[in-house]
This record gives C-alpha cells, structure tokens and sequence, in this order.
C-alpha cells in the first residue's frame, strides 16, 4: 500500500512539471505570433520603428550652419544646401560621387590649379577632354571680369572652390562643363554649343560685393550680328538668396536665335525667380525642359514669356512660396504638386493640374517616407532622370515598397 501511495505521488508531481511546460510553450509561442504581427505591420506602413523621424520634418526653413563658406562671402541662405547639410543616403543605394569630390590630380586628362598650373596657364593650354581642377579658395578676374572656358574641356571646383561675385564663367564655343564651385558670380552661355553646369551652390554675394543682382546661370542668344544656337543643362545644383535662379532669353529679329534648356534635379531655395524663359524677336525659339526640381520660398516659381513651343513640366515640387508659374504661354503639367503656396498659377496650364500634397520636408528637402510625393510617378516617361539630385539612383521603392519615382529633386 505504501508503494502504491509513492507511485502515485511521483504520477501527479510529473503531471505538474508538464503543465509548466505547456503552460510556457503556449506563452512563448504568443510572444513569437505577436513579434511576426509587428513586424509584418511595420513593413506594410514602409518603415521599421528606428527607420521612424521622431521630429516633424515639415518645416524646409530652419537649417545648420555650413561652416565651409567663407564669412567674408557669405550671404542670406549660403547654409541651405541638401549636401552640405549631410543628408542621409538610404543604405544599399547606388550614388554617384558629388561633382565637387577632387580628382586625383595625377590623372594625365587633369590640370590642377595651383599646384601644377597658374590659372591663365590652365586655361592656355587645356585640350579638349581635359579637366582643370582648382582646390579650395576664391578665383575671378582681378576687378571684374570673365573667364573663357576653352572649348570641350571641364572646368571642376572643389574642396568648396569659389567663384568670385565681382566674376563671370563664359564659354568660348561649341561644348564645355562647370562643375563643383560654389558661384557667388554668374555662369554665361551666349555662343553657340552645348555645355552642361553640374553640382554647383549658386548663392548669394555679401551686400557690400559691388555686384548688381543678376541670374547665377544665364543661356542666351541675343547678340544683334551674331546668330546663335544655345543648348544648355543645369542639373544637380543648388540655388539660394539670389534674385534669379536660371535665365533662358532669346531677342532680336534677324538671324537664328535658338536655345535649349534643360533644367533637372535643382533646389531652389528662397530665391525669388527660380527659373525665366523668355522669347522675344520673330525668330526666337526656346525650347525648355524643367522636370524634378524642387522649389521652396520663391516668389515666381517658374516664369514663362511669350514662347512659341508648349513645354511640359513634369516632377516638379513647390513648397511654400507665392505662385508655382507666371505664364502668358501655353504649357503642360504632368505629375507636379505644390503645398503652401499662396496664389493659383496666372493662368491653368492646358493639360494637367498640381496635386495639393504635403511633401513633410526635412532640412536637407527631402521628402519624409509617408509623405505622398513619395512613389507618386508609377508610369514612367522616356526622358525621367536615373539619379537624384544627390546623384542616387530613380526610381527607389520607399512609401509603398515598389519602384516608383518620386516628385521633386531627391529621390526618398
């Protein structure tokens, strides 16, 4: 009898410890279905809890400071770029180096100035392909002036190489590049060619530089003898403080005037005119191409005047400022959105209508994850960039996990 009492002791202490452990199987096994739901959820709202902004990144005016310019040049908005500000590039994403990265300059297609050149030497004896490099500090003409790019070469800034506001960059003909400097002068392009200006800070001189307030990027033909034909890109860059942004003027009325703008991928920040295209003469003909730009605090966003072609603006982004377009020419939106802008366009475009979305830009202007700019774009077209303005990859899956294109100059 004893031993059928201990038999039986032993049976119901074991049938204890398996209730223990069901009982925490069963908790342990919630715990796992529960973690699985969380993450699963995450993923459908597009970010993982430490990918999430703990601040509101809707307000694109309130910047740091970028100590790389130079006080004595430095102007209202001279702290505003999206790569000064170190914007962060999502990881695994291609990009390309900044245009203002120094070469090596034991590259035999690289001049340098001024370890290896003087300025007016480089410029004597660059050959078409080669690039003349000038390392950090301010270059103009002594008392004003202009600098003649010599054909088919490139002329890079960087290490925050300046242009001088009392200076101009010109080109002297059929092709060329400026890229890199920080430009508190003005870049012309007035003969006839086709020339690129890529990853430039246009900004704005000090008040007491002596210089009058003109573009930073001008493309014209206008000369009264000469006829020209100006074809002209401006992508990457980034433009504060300055009255005008980008200027595309053809006038007279003898000879061919023609120009060519492409304008992509540029911020614009407080600048007043961001871009103006204006054809006047019986034979100007401008053709324009401004797509994924972003723009904020400006009066008129895009100005048009009496231009003979419709251009179609595509991708562009306006936050914040007083009317996107000022037009008295037909044109065409595709995929455009503005978010606190005070006045309607001067007049509807024919075809297309700006999407009213809220871009919640961070400092360096780019959208926030949840923003529905984001993946807005999910037909592409034949000429939508590759890269951002920060020189990353398009289209990017971010807000709805699929590859499509963003709305304005950074790619989420």
């Amino acid at each position: 009898m004893h031993l059928f009492r201990l038999t039986g002791l032993a049976f119901r202490r074991a049938d204890a410890t398996w209730s223990v452990v069901l009982a925490r199987f069963r908790f342990f096994a919630l715990g796992s279905v529960l973690a699985v739901s969380i993450l699963a959820c995450n993923a459908l709202l597009g970010t993982a809890p430490a990918e999430r902004q703990s601040a509101d990144p809707s307000d694109p005016t309130d910047e740091p400071v970028d100590s790389s310019v130079a006080p004595e040049d430095a102007g209202p908005g001279d702290n505003d770029d999206p790569d000064a500000n170190g914007s962060t590039v999502d990881a695994g994403r291609s990009c390309e180096p900044s245009p203002s990265d120094c070469l090596d300059p034991t590259r035999t297609d690289v001049i340098e100035v001024p370890t290896e050149r003087t300025m007016s030497e480089a410029f004597n004896e660059a050959k078409p392909g080669q690039i003349i490099q000038f390392r950090k500090g301010s270059t103009g003409v002594s008392g004003g002036g202009y600098m003649k790019i010599p054909p088919f070469v490139t002329f890079r800034g960087c290490e925050g190489a300046q242009l001088r506001a009392d200076s101009s960059i010109v080109f002297a003909g059929s092709a060329g590049v400026v890229e890199g400097f920080d430009i508190y002068g003005s870049i012309w392009a007035n003969q006839t060619g086709s020339y690129v200006v890529r990853g430039v800070r246009c900004l704005a001189p000090s008040p007491d530089a002596g210089r009058r307030p003109e573009p930073c990027i001008e493309a014209r033909a206008a000369d009264a003898l000469v006829g020209a034909s100006v074809e002209l890109t401006v992508e990457r860059s980034f433009f504060s403080g300055r009255s005008e942004g980008i200027v595309a003027g053809t006038s007279y009325d003898t000879k061919t005037r023609e120009v060519k703008l492409t304008a992509v991928n540029n911020v614009f920040r407080d600048v007043e005119r961001p871009i103006v295209v204006s054809e006047a003469g019986a034979v100007g003909k401008i053709t324009a191409s401004i797509s994924f730009n972003t723009f904020i605090g400006f009066d008129l966003g895009i100005s048009l005047y009496s231009l003979s072609n419709m251009p179609t603006f595509r991708g562009n982004l306006f936050a914040g400022g007083k009317r996107a377009f000022y037009s008295d020419s037909p044109y065409v939106i595709e995929y455009s959105s503005t978010f606190g802008v005070a006045e309607p366009p001067s007049s509807p475009p024919v075809s297309g209508t700006l999407l009213e979305l809220d871009p919640k830009l961070d400092d360096s202007a780019l959208p926030s994850p949840s923003s529905l700019v984001v993946d807005a774009i999910t037909t592409p077209a034949a000429n939508d960039p590759t890269l951002d303005h920060r020189g990353c990859t398009r289209p990017h899956a971010g807000r709805t996990k699929s590859a499509a294109i963003d709305i304005g100059a950074l790619e989420r």
